[in-house]
């Protein structure tokens, strides 16, 4: 049987760390639009610091599930259909939790991506506009 404690311990530490990660995507998007470098860097390396602890929570969880017999690319759902009823329901909890979490950030990544992209082309018009000022001055 699958060491309840452990696993719901290494999902509910990354449902935690993806949790940040979304407090920071509001803080990249209203950085975005307020067009506030100082504050894009700071998130930038906030978000290094959380990429490095999924990833070690990843390999813990690897490392856990290796050592219950399981493979590598087994899936969160995979597992739960091994627990015991009152576990399963801690757990599917969790991993629920962690989905909804997920589907945020993802919202919030597509928004901050068609904003920079808007923000380049702004720019990017600008330069041209410029330049074609400059090359044919009144």
């Amino acid at each position: 049987m699958v060491e309840l404690s452990t696993i719901s311990e290494i999902l509910e530490k990354e449902a935690n760390v993806y949790g940040d990660y979304l407090m920071l995507a509001a803080r990249k998007k209203q950085a975005i639009l307020d067009n506030d470098m100082v504050i894009m860097q700071a998130v930038s390396l906030e978000e290094k610091a959380l990429t490095t602890k999924l990833l070690a929570l990843e390999s813990e969880r690897m490392k856990f599930l290796k050592k219950e017999g399981f493979k590598a690319d087994v899936t969160v759902r995979d597992l739960i259909k091994e627990l015991e009823s009152p576990e399963k329901e801690k757990v599917q909890d969790i991993v629920d939790n962690l989905e909804n979490i997920l589907d945020e950030c993802n919202k919030f990544q597509k928004q901050n991506k068609e904003l920079f992209k808007h923000s380049t082309s702004f720019i990017n018009h600008m330069i041209k506009t410029f330049s074609k000022g400059m090359r044919n001055p009144r």
